[in-house]
């Protein structure tokens, strides 16, 4: 049968031949009438029907034709015309029949270049289906895109319906099952059809079906290749759409006579079936159809598998990223925290942000950001590696400048280790590192090429805190400088990755907003921007230079400081104006961030750290100067001994008695008589500290049997939750933690 493109032709054809035909007997005609009124003779003419024929038709319209002139020529010339010579009907009915011949081979000759140009023609249909598909399917690394490409590319230019169907662990990024045998459970990804629906489908997107071990899908994965099945020839392989009356309805509804199943495969598994299906063209499916399918099915197979190896990674990243993001964060009297992270958008590899949260001595908090350069496991790996080095680093309190040096060497003893060291621009990181005393209400910073905080104050005005710029983790050589401001009560910090504001330009800024960037960052970046921090100062009011306006002037106050501060002004502009919303509480406020600066979702993995600062005031900070010598140990335990009762904390006097004995008998004992001071400070636990003006540590160790000395840190060890030293810029300080009820760790009591 034709296929609907040839049926116009063919009635073309049609119509030629009925023309042909009248002409041939109408030619008769006039002949005979003009052979018996002495007019010309006309036998030339019917030599016109055969070759029209062999120019236009099919070889049996031609046949019929040569076969109808040279019969009316023969009864013409041979029995109505009489007047005529032997001679000259013999050349008549010679003439006419060797031009019936010539039409009929012109027909041959042209029926034979019409087929090797319609071969010509669908090989080169097919070439170009091939370099569609090349070109479309596997242009993202997404599952469901990727199946939706290979139907979309099959229908219609090679089949009428084509259906796409996965192992859920295709889809999950896993492994799909080493061989397919028995009934086999597939979830349909994708399907076309050239009819509007697809309303020949039995199954939807999104829906599963086990397919019975005689289904041709289920065939074509056992057997590891094509399978054809042609319905109108019997095949018993299209036997399975009779068992499902479903499948039958609508393969008798629909007309399907011939499919084509593929198995996706892709470095030897299986990882699912596509099937193609012919009903509303004639022309079933033949063996060179087989090879395009299987063509076109190895290549979506391995993009289908690039993509699945892609999830892996990706969730695999993800989920090591968030295993070593803190789950819960410390709870501390100092400030009041809430955190975000959003992994980048799909297509997009996990990247290495993360942020952290550090309980300190005395009270303080450090609050950490940070971004580690470059995506995928080797990225959330060196995340993991400097989150634990920072921790590492802030248990012996080192000031932030200094912490960021060490860190630094960290990276670049990291890459050394993992063969890095060709490939400087690689390896590196971006981070934050702050230090909060709600006692002093001081806060000292330092950055490694990390965005600058922004900073609410209490009465609303927000703008970025000028903290110097040092270079990015991993480059070494130089030095850091960290900068110490002074925050009221209830302040809000916002420590970000850049990730927050690259949503903004994404969404708004484009090539302009870029160049504007770029200029600014030029211009006053780099060594500029350290200029203008205020180092290691001492504390200042106020806490920073702000834009308290709405108008112009903010913009233009903005725009400069952002240029500052090597940032984006427009971004940073909307940063401000999202966190001058109010919000009830921090969660909402980190959502509120979110949102306005990322209506489109994230294109970069996303860090946000809001923290509200507290202060500890008079009433729970107690402190004492007294002299290097041993009446200080007696009256170090009067004082503290007052002030815990005036606390109400009588049940933690003994055991505090005890660690202030040892801590300050320590400090008269080792700090060369200098003057020593003593502060309790009551937290959710009771903190004591002993500063002396000597800068040796002391150290625990396990004291003999026949030690006189060597047992006073210990004592303080089993009576105290925790307790360290730290360096001052006099010297020392030794602190202890108790728990309120003063009972020691562990203890049961």
């Amino acid at each position: 049968m034709a296929s609907p493109e040839q049926r116009p032709g063919m009635k073309r054809k049609d119509a030629v031949f009925g023309v042909l035909v009248v002409y041939l007997v109408l030619l008769s005609v006039a002949q005979v009438f003009a052979a018996h009124f002495g007019a010309p003779r006309l036998a030339g003419y019917s030599v016109l029907a055969p070759l029209v024929a062999g120019a236009l038709l099919s070889l049996r319209q031609t046949m019929a034709i040569a076969v109808i002139t040279v019969a009316a020529i023969l009864v013409t010339y041979g029995f109505l015309v009489r007047d005529l010579s032997v001679l000259e009907r013999s050349i008549a009915i010679l003439l006419v029949a060797a031009g019936t011949v010539v039409g009929v081979v012109v027909c041959r000759i042209r029926l034979n270049r019409e087929v090797r140009i319609g071969r010509l023609t669908v090989a080169r249909d097919r070439l170009r289906l091939l370099s569609v598909a090349s070109t479309r399917i596997g242009s993202t690394l997404d599952v469901d895109k990727t199946a939706w490409d290979l139907v979309e590319v099959a229908v219609p230019g090679f089949a009428d319906f084509a259906v796409v169907d996965l192992f859920d662990d295709v889809l999950n990024g896993n492994e799909p099952p080493a061989r397919a045998r028995g009934p086999v459970e597939l979830r349909r990804i994708a399907q076309r059809s050239v009819l509007d629906g697809s309303p020949e489908a039995v199954l939807r997107p999104g829906g599963t079906a086990v397919y019975p071990e005689s289904s041709l899908l289920t065939q074509s994965l056992t057997a590891g290749r094509a399978v054809l099945t042609n319905v109108r020839l019997g095949d018993d392989r299209a036997g399975w759409l009779t068992r499902d009356d479903r499948r039958a309805r609508k393969a008798r509804q629909y007309g399907f006579h011939s499919a084509i199943a593929v198995p996706l495969v892709a470095r030897g598994t299986a990882l699912g079936v596509t099937i193609f299906i012919r009903h509303q063209r004639d022309e079933p499916f033949d063996n060179d159809d087989v090879l395009l399918a299987e063509e076109i099915g190895a290549r979506a197979a391995v993009c289908v598998d690039n993509a699945r190896r892609y999830t892996h990674e990706h969730r695999t990243s993800l989920t090591l990223q968030q295993s070593l993001l803190p789950r819960r964060l410390p709870d501390v009297s100092a400030v009041e925290v809430a955190t975000r992270y959003l992994p980048a958008g799909t297509g997009a590899e996990v990247g290495g942000d993360w942020f952290d949260v550090i309980q300190l001595s005395g009270a303080r908090v450090a609050l950490v950001v940070g971004d580690v350069v470059g995506h995928g496991l080797y990225a959330s790996a060196t995340m993991g590696r400097l989150r634990s080095a920072i921790r590492t680093l802030a248990d012996i309190d080192l000031p932030p400048d200094e912490l960021l040096t060490h860190v630094d060497d960290v990276l670049i003893r990291l890459r050394s280790e993992t063969g890095q060291e060709e490939t400087r621009g690689e390896v590196g990181a971006t981070c934050l590192y702050a230090v909060y005393d709600p006692v002093s209400r001081t806060c000292t910073m330092a950055r490694a090429g990390h965005p600058a905080p922004a900073l609410v104050l209490p009465d609303g005005r927000v703008d970025l805190v000028e903290v110097p710029s040092g270079p990015p983790l991993g480059l070494g050589g130089l030095p850091f400088e960290s900068t110490r401001i002074m925050l009221p009560e209830d302040s809000l910090l916002a420590l970000y990755t850049k990730g927050l504001l690259h949503g903004v330009r994404e969404a708004d800024g484009g090539p302009e907003d870029e160049e504007k960037d770029e200029k600014n960052g030029g211009e006053n970046g780099g060594e500029g921007d350290a200029g203008n921090g205020k180092g290691d100062a001492e504390a200042n009011e106020p806490a920073a230079d702000t834009c308290d306006g709405d108008g112009e002037g903010d913009r233009a106050c903005a725009d400069g400081k952002a240029g500052s501060l090597g940032g984006d002004p427009h971004a940073l502009q909307r940063l401000r104006d999202a966190l001058r919303r109010p919000a009830p509480t921090l969660e909402v406020a980190c959502d509120t961030v979110l949102a306005a600066m990322l209506p489109d979702g994230p294109t970069d993995d996303v860090a946000l750290l809001l923290a509200r600062t507290h202060a500890l005031d008079a009433s729970h900070v107690a402190s004492w100067e007294m002299p290097g010598d041993p009446s200080a140990v007696s009256r170090a335990r009067e004082l503290v001994t007052g002030r815990l009762r005036e606390w109400g904390m009588e049940e933690s006097v003994f055991t505090t008695e005890l660690v202030i004995s040892e801590l300050v008998t320590n400090a008269v004992r080792h700090a060369g008589g200098g003057p020593i001071q003593l502060r309790v400070i009551r937290e959710r636990s009771l903190i004591c500290e002993v500063s002396d003006t000597s800068s040796t540590s002391p150290h625990l160790r396990r004291a003999r049997s026949t030690d006189e000395n060597g047992r006073g840190l210990f004592i303080v060890a089993q009576l105290t939750d925790r307790w360290g030293t730290r360096q001052t810029p006099t010297g020392k300080t030794i602190w202890a933690e108790l728990s309120a009820e003063g009972a020691p760790v562990g203890s049961g009591a």
